[in-house]
């Protein structure tokens, strides 16, 4: 069994690579796009992009394996077209990741919780409730 930490920082690391996939899909399309304007460039960016798409997805297998404890992956030979496809299909829950930890992160510091926030700056609120009751905080 993974450690909760690992899991949490093996969704962390995954929120991070889905922005860094998102970019990297987004210079390819404008490469792509660029590539039909200028025909010359297109063997050259159509070499590339499958290229570093690979580069990335096994960079998410290592991220899987490593963080998230799927030792169990089966070796797989990766082709380029294939890979930015992955990468593709990987936006929407490395999406749902960054979401759930923006949640936290804004539950932890809404103006209805009464525990003060973990980080070095200091809300300017304090909850009625937290002063009226005898709650105690976290």
């Amino acid at each position: 069994m993974t450690h909760p930490v690992r899991v949490g920082a093996g969704v962390a690391a995954g929120a991070l690579t889905a922005v860094g996939d998102l970019a990297f899909l987004l210079a390819a399309a404008v490469a792509a796009a660029g590539s039909v304007l200028v025909p010359p460039a297109r063997r050259r960016v159509g070499a590339l992009i499958p290229r570093y798409a690979t580069t990335l997805v096994r960079l998410e297998r290592r991220r899987l394996a490593e963080l998230l404890g799927a030792n169990e992956l089966p070796p797989i030979r990766t082709a380029g077209r294939r890979d930015v496809t992955y990468l593709a299909a990987r936006l929407l829950p490395g999406a749902l990741g960054a979401l759930a930890y923006l949640l936290l992160a804004i539950a932890r510091c809404s103006p209805g919780s009464c525990c003060p926030p973990p980080c070095a700056v200091t809300c300017r609120w304090r909850s009625s409730y937290c002063r009226s009751s005898s709650a105690r905080c976290c």
